[in-house]
């Protein structure tokens, strides 16, 4: 994320976390002192502890900021709240075999149903004992948003595309997939006492 400073000649600067606490050089010629990137993400609306998109769309959810009042798909005002859960990225294995082997396990746990599904996940767990190695880490967010309750089937059979482009109705999820414009998106059925939560497994 990009904070903003202003130079004494008027001229607002942008800068990035890393700058945080030093100086920059402004077009005019003058430097610039960064403020510490606490005061960079207050003066940006933010907690001061807040270190990205994710962390921002979960306080506005706490606040009650998050969804809006209309609906993402009609434009209406609506009390219909759907849930998604954008999967941002996943662990990735990296070796000589990981390819290969997942792709020859894969087609054998197709083939030998039931049973086969079993292999291909004790295979996946054996990798890293194989010199492959694991990399990266999980991140799925569950995130609410506005949508009339007449269009649920339809959020069901919308493509990846499509999904994008109805998230990115509110700003705050237009940013977080701009993050990660190849994060994949699920429609989710959530009960209303239940909170929205930050993580997500795959079967």
């Amino acid at each position: 994320m990009e904070y903003v400073v202003n130079c004494s000649c008027g001229r607002p600067i942008s800068v990035s976390p890393a700058a945080a606490g030093t100086m920059v050089r402004c077009a005019c010629g003058n430097e610039v002192q960064v403020p510490r990137l606490s005061e960079l993400r207050t003066a940006a609306g933010q907690r001061q502890y807040e270190s990205g998109t994710v962390d921002t769309i979960k306080r506005l959810i706490v606040e009650g900021k998050l969804p809006g009042a209309r609906c993402a798909i009609s434009g209406e005002l609506t009390d219909d709240v759907s849930y998604f859960d954008v999967e941002c990225q996943r662990v990735w294995v990296s070796g000589d075999s990981a390819k290969a082997g997942c792709i020859i396990t894969l087609l054998l746990a197709v083939i030998t149903l039931p049973f086969g599904w079993l292999v291909y996940f004790r295979r996946g767990r054996r990798r890293a004992a194989h010199g492959d190695q694991m990399h990266g880490y999980e991140l799925t967010v569950r995130v609410p948003l506005r949508v009339c309750g007449r269009f649920e089937q339809r959020l069901r059979d919308m493509s990846q595309r499509e999904l994008h482009r109805v998230l990115k109705t509110a700003p705050e999820y237009e940013k977080l997939l701009e993050q990660y414009p190849c994060a994949r998106i699920y429609a989710v059925k959530v009960k209303a006492q239940d909170e929205p939560q930050s993580s997500r497994k795959e079967p």
